[in-house]
């Protein structure tokens, strides 16, 4: 696996609205969501909170979900930065 840039890409927009935020983490294992007004739902199977306390790496903190359907899995990361997430 390759490594990753903890940083936030010059010129991008990697906020996300503070309404989504509040959802992810609100999010509970053995919740279920429905994403972009799909009719798949999901099962929360795990919820994974990490603080990161590197003096070097910009991010705070993150979130990842683990989520499942009848015929896929993905995981779902929310990062906390300074000054967004």
């Amino acid at each position: 696996m390759g490594e990753l840039d903890s940083a936030v890409p010059d010129g991008s927009d990697a906020t996300v609205d503070g309404e989504f935020v509040q959802t992810i983490e609100a999010v509970d294992e053995g919740d279920f969501l429905v994403l972009n007004d799909d009719c798949r739902t999901w099962e929360v199977t795990a919820v994974v909170d990490r603080v990161i306390e590197d003096p070097v790496n910009d991010r705070r903190s993150k979130r990842v979900l683990c989520l499942v359907s009848t015929y896929a899995t993905f995981g779902m990361e929310l990062v906390e930065y300074p000054d967004c997430h």
